[in-house]
């Protein structure tokens, strides 16, 4: 028996606290090991391989004895980057639940060909001292090889959660707690299971995230949890780092807007698709930087943003009173007034711009933040009300009319039904942002 720490084939592996691994180079005593029975522990016989710095271990078992090893811990949707980031996995996607158990009942549950793909589990998040630790007992007789036969030890009684899985584990639990006929069919199959011995939690989301490059995944799960990217990376540690965007910001949203009654204000997916906007107009400027300067702008994007968000937070009337604890909460303010620009994306789109504007034009974050703290950002003097529609004919001239003059530029009207919607394109907020920036609001601002 040779400890791994001597042989050089694993110098480039990370090996988390809690796994021992045993290396035998005896094929005899490899394969004569001896099972305890009796013993609560699982057993198992697979492979195992280094991948991406890495050990993984890949085996088969019956389906029911995946489920007795699974832990899903799914975050709920609303939540904050913090509640996101300490949850394994993202929030449940009812339709998606519905899908697979449509699946399974129509394939599987009447003993007809289905298929799913290897579930992936973690090994190594959560263990403490007091745990005791998994070992992982590989034969290696070929020192030149990537893959080697192995068998998996796990704590008794250990759950681990899924890296890649959890819907599918979800709605298999469902089909077996409702029971009923075609149960039984379905557990007499076995499926496909990856161990992937990681430590980090943000590693197993980023292994998630990887694994969803070609699955859909919500933009502000991947804008909390793909750290690869480095407007990513900046967004979330702007969120984390400031404490009103900490409390403001959902995770989980799908959507750049979030629904009418939330009582956050933004979307992860409204901050990341914003931040470049408060150094380059476009996208496509941004993509044209070296990569060192990206790297550069990015790195200091927290700090920056954050401290200019904390001079708005101290001045912007609307903030100060989601601060102060006051009966109004972003879903009243969005309702009012035709709208408010401010708790919708748009309107971390403008305050991005205004940040931009401030540092090209020589005024101070203070300055900026006290000019924004004057803007009307309800795009009424009044309230829309059902007898106010039933005169209009026209929306998009009543909206000419009355609407701010920088918001209009924001709206979109659908004439079939004489409705209309705040629509925050890039071209849109641009435009919204050249008339509330116009010459005599410029010189205000900078007096």
């Amino acid at each position: 028996m040779t400890s791994v720490k001597e042989i050089r084939l694993f110098d480039s592996i990370d090996v988390p606290d809690g796994l021992t691994v045993t290396v035998i180079n005896d094929p005899a005593e490899f394969f004569n090991r001896p099972v305890v029975l009796n013993k609560q522990s699982n057993h198992w016989f697979g492979s195992a391989m280094k991948q991406g710095k890495r050990l993984q271990f890949l085996t088969t078992m019956p389906l029911n004895d995946y489920l007795n090893i699974v832990a899903i811990d799914q975050a709920k949707r609303g939540s904050s980057v913090e509640l996101l980031t300490k949850h394994t996995n993202r929030p449940n996607v009812p339709n998606q639940r519905v899908a697979i158990k449509g699946y399974l009942k129509e394939t599987a549950f009447i003993g007809d060909k289905w298929i799913f793909p290897n579930f992936m589990l973690n090994y190594g998040i959560g263990w403490t001292e007091e745990m005791l630790k998994a070992e992982l007992i590989i034969l290696v007789t070929d020192y030149e090889t990537l893959a080697w036969p192995a068998i998996f030890i796990p704590p008794a009684g250990a759950k681990m959660p899924a890296s890649d899985g959890a819907h599918r584990s979800g709605s298999v639990e469902d089909l077996v707690k409702a029971g009923g006929e075609g149960v039984d069919t379905l557990l007499a199959n076995g499926v496909g299971c990856t161990f992937v011995f990681e430590a980090s939690s943000d590693m197993q989301h980023q292994d998630f995230t990887d694994l969803a490059k070609s699955k859909p995944v919500t933009e502000s799960v991947k804008a909390t949890w793909d750290l690869r990217n480095i407007v990513v990376k900046a967004a979330r540690g702007l969120v984390l780092g400031n404490e009103f965007l900490h409390k403001y910001v959902d995770a989980t949203s799908p959507s750049v807007n979030l629904s009418s009654n939330s009582v956050l204000i933004w979307s992860m997916s409204a901050v990341r698709g914003s931040l470049i906007n408060a150094y380059c107009g476009r996208i496509e400027d941004f993509d044209k930087l070296p990569q060192a300067e990206k790297t550069k702008l990015m790195n200091a994007a927290p700090a920056d943003i954050g401290a200019f968000i904390n001079e708005l937070v101290a001045r912007v009337p609307i903030f100060q009173q989601l601060v102060s604890g006051g009966a109004s909460g972003p879903a009243v303010f969005r309702k009012q007034l035709g709208g408010c620009v401010l708790m919708r994306g748009a309107g971390f789109g403008i305050l991005m711009r205004a940040y931009r504007y401030a540092k090209t034009n020589g005024l101070s974050l203070v300055e900026m933040a006290e000019f924004l703290a004057t803007v009307d950002w309800f795009l009424l003097p009044f309230d829309w009300t059902d007898s106010l529609a039933a005169t209009v004919t026209s929306p998009y001239d009543f909206l000419q009319k009355n609407a701010k003059p920088y918001w209009f530029k924001m709206v979109a009207v659908n004439a079939g039904s004489n409705t209309w919607r705040l629509k925050g394109t890039n071209e849109n907020l641009d435009a919204a942002f050249q008339v509330l920036m116009a010459p005599p609001a410029v010189a205000e601002a900078a007096e």
